[in-house]
């Protein structure tokens, strides 16, 4: 629930990530990023994202997530 005054991240996306999750990394179909609780000006260069001590990333599969996909693992 979003209540005034509290901080949020949220994400709002012109498509249905549930059909298409791909849509989440695809800053054109992005409408309105709010992080911490301040909406970002998403007409501005984004920032270089750092990685922080500790962390371990790696590609853990070869093919999309969608929604196609997760019922075929249910």
């Amino acid at each position: 629930m979003l209540s005034e005054g509290m901080l949020a991240d949220v994400i709002i996306v012109d498509s249905d990530p549930l059909q298409d999750v791909r849509v989440l990394n695809n800053r054109k179909m992005l409408s309105t990023v709010i992080s911490k609780g301040k909406e970002v000006d998403l007409t501005q260069d984004w920032p270089e994202r750092a990685v922080f001590p500790g962390e371990k990333v790696g590609v853990w599969s070869t093919r999309p997530l969608t929604q196609d996909v997760a019922n075929e693992l249910k």
